[in-house]
């Protein structure tokens, strides 16, 4: 799904905002770039060199913090970054790029829930069309789960797989987009509409993190392990924040499993408390998109901005 797009600012999952295709740098990410720390040891020293500053990257973190003016050369954007930084200019995202994120992102799910609207009219219109006369057709359901719907589709028991035909998978094939069922959430929520997980690998590592979508609630998780045909079952942190009507509630890193099943694309799974709902809160999901495959959160500052605010 091509990225919602305002000015030099795009938005999609999981990439989140981007200006000109750049993240927002975390605080981390701003120490190494602006006051880089040399190594300790003499042979990793010799061939050091301070990470290269581009004018494309300063003139991003410039746009992503509401710094202005944006013109000018490469030293000139570094050295407006650079003063920025210094008079505690960076220190959190503005206001107003939260409330642009806000809208992009709502613009975002809006467009998802059409697609996936559409892609729902055409499974049943393809059960419908090959639902044949002849008894070589056997009916399914196919339960959507985060709106009740449930469509039908007819599958050829002429071409189903043979009896011994692999269905192993490895961590690739859990990568993406799912759409996930879980009754106590739902029921428990107001404004959670559909709940949505996306799995992606760290471009930083070689560990599965992924964001969860569910409405009322966000949150960000990493498998402890990574599931395969043999270790289907895995344990994962996780971590989130519910908007209410008067304030945010924070919730605190917790755990949670997960058993993946029918090649990796399928999954049943339980966080292990939610303030609120309760402990084992169970929940279901099936991946619809392969893509992305890679992406990045940074878990700890993901929770530095959830720190509970009180409006009012």
């Amino acid at each position: 799904m091509e990225p919602i797009k305002s000015g030099s600012f795009t938005f999609s999952f999981p990439s989140g905002l981007l200006n000109t295709g750049i993240p927002r740098a975390d605080k981390k990410t701003l120490e190494h770039y602006l006051r880089p720390v040399p190594p300790t040891r003499k042979h990793q020293l010799k061939d050091w060199a301070p990470p290269k500053l581009t004018g494309k990257w300063c003139k991003a973190q410039l746009s992503h913090y509401g710094i202005k003016p944006l013109a000018g050369n490469r030293t000139e954007l570094e050295q407006r970054l650079r003063e920025a930084e210094k008079n505690g200019l960076l220190k959190k995202q503005p206001a107003e790029m939260k409330l642009l994120e806000k809208y992009m992102k709502k613009e975002w799910n809006a467009k998802k829930d059409e697609a996936d609207a559409k892609l729902r009219s055409r499974l049943q219109q393809d059960a419908e069309e090959d639902d044949g006369e002849d008894g070589s057709y056997v009916r399914m359901n196919i339960d959507f789960g985060t709106d009740g719907m449930k469509e039908e589709k007819f599958v050829d028991r002429r071409k189903r797989r043979a009896p011994g035909t692999t269905t192993a998978f490895s961590k690739k094939n859990i990568l993406g987009t799912w759409e996930v069922s879980c009754p106590d959430i739902q029921n428990s929520w107001a404004r959670t509409g559909n709940l949505t997980m996306v799995i992606f690998q760290d471009t930083e590592s070689n560990s599965v993190i992924g964001e969860l979508i569910f409405g009322a609630m966000k949150g960000v998780l990493r498998l402890k392990s990574n599931p395969s045909t043999k270790s289907p079952v895995v344990n994962f942190y996780w971590t989130g924040a519910v908007e209410g009507e008067d304030d945010e509630i924070q919730l605190k890193e917790r755990e949670g499993e997960m058993k993946f099943y029918g090649r990796g694309e399928k999954a049943k799974g339980s966080f292990g408390s939610i303030k609120g709902i309760g402990q084992n809160v169970e929940f279901d999901a099936v991946k619809v998109e392969s893509m992305p495959v890679r992406g990045r959160v940074d878990f700890d500052n993901y929770k530095e901005e959830l720190i509970p605010i009180r409006r009012g």
